[in-house]
């Protein structure tokens, strides 16, 4: 298994658990922007009351932003 859909694996995950469910919700991912765009409709026709907003990049260049806005005082995922 690849690299991206690992992190989609684990990104959907916890996007599914209803604790985590907030009215906004950030996708990082390094999918095609079809795939990306695939993956945001699925799960917001499944949660209606959750706006998907998404962020796409390399994989390097995600795990990057992730760790500093984390180290900064962002949200734990």
């Amino acid at each position: 298994m690849n690299i991206k859909k690992i992190i989609t694996t684990i990104l959907l995950i916890f996007i599914s658990i209803p604790i985590f469910a907030k009215s906004v919700l950030v996708l990082y991912t390094s999918q095609p922007i079809e795939d990306a765009q695939v993956t945001v409709n699925t799960f917001e026709k499944h949660h209606p009351d959750i706006e998907v907003k998404w962020i796409r990049d390399g994989t390097t260049k995600l795990m990057t932003r992730i760790q500093a806005e984390l180290a900064a005082g962002g949200e734990t995922p």
